[in-house]
């Protein structure tokens, strides 16, 4: 299972050729990721990122709604991945990964993700899709 969050690209998130600027991607799903983590599972864990990706397989632009879908990849002991995709006019678009640790802000260490996070996180895992692969670049 996701959680899914639209959203309404401006036209200032835009370049020169009517693309959606690749940084804006990364904000989007950021804004995923809070959402589904603080609203919808409702832990405000103390995280740090110690990986994000994105890859892009098709353009996406101005004037059409972007689903931001997010969900969990996968847990580890002291990290979890969520898995994101973005989706505009019923196709994938980019697709990203984020792996985020527990963090003690205190000792500055990574800890072990608590059985409340996981717990709540939990009902969000992502089923396995095909993946479609990156833009060819050719």
């Amino acid at each position: 299972m996701y959680h899914e969050i639209q959203i309404r690209p401006r036209f200032s998130e835009t370049d020169a050729n009517g693309h959606i600027n690749n940084t804006v991607p990364a904000v989007w799903f950021e804004e995923g990721r809070a959402t589904l983590v603080r609203e919808i599972a409702g832990v405000r864990p103390s995280i740090i990122i110690a990986r994000f990706a994105i890859d892009f397989v098709r353009e996406m632009t101005f004037g059409h709604p972007v689903t931001i879908r997010t969900g969990i990849a996968r847990f580890g002991e002291k990290s979890f991945a969520q898995r994101q995709e973005s989706w505009q006019r019923g196709q994938l678009c980019a697709r990203a990964e984020t792996v985020e640790c527990g963090w003690d802000s205190v000792n500055k260490r990574t800890v072990r993700i608590s059985d409340e996070i996981r717990n709540a996180l939990a009902p969000y895992m992502f089923e396995d899709q095909p993946v479609e692969p990156a833009m060819n670049v050719t």
